[in-house]
């Protein structure tokens, strides 16, 4: 499976929308009403420019390894992650 950059874009915007509604932050946005412009943190933004140059399975696959690895070392990490899981098939569905 091949997920695009805009496809992975749109994910982790839905992700940090129900990670703040989680959070009592804001609302998880709406995708349809999206802005295409992801507003991002410093350390995200370096990540998204980045994700153009992995390409082959074996980097996604080590990427996503990595970051949910990592999901261990940050406050919320944990629920993040179950938001993503319980999210996949509805996003699968719609690629």
């Amino acid at each position: 499976m091949k997920i695009t950059r805009t496809q992975l874009k749109q994910l982790i915007q839905e992700e940090i929308g129900i990670f703040e509604t989680e959070e009592g932050i804001g609302q998880a946005p709406d995708p349809a009403t999206a802005a295409p412009e992801i507003k991002t943190e410093r350390d995200a933004d370096f990540l998204l420019k980045t994700i153009s140059k992995i390409d082959r399975p074996a980097e996604y696959k080590q990427v996503l390894d990595a970051i949910i690895a990592h999901a261990a070392n940050i406050p919320q990490g944990a629920a993040v992650l179950r938001a993503l899981h319980q999210s996949l098939p509805e996003i699968m569905r719609q690629k």
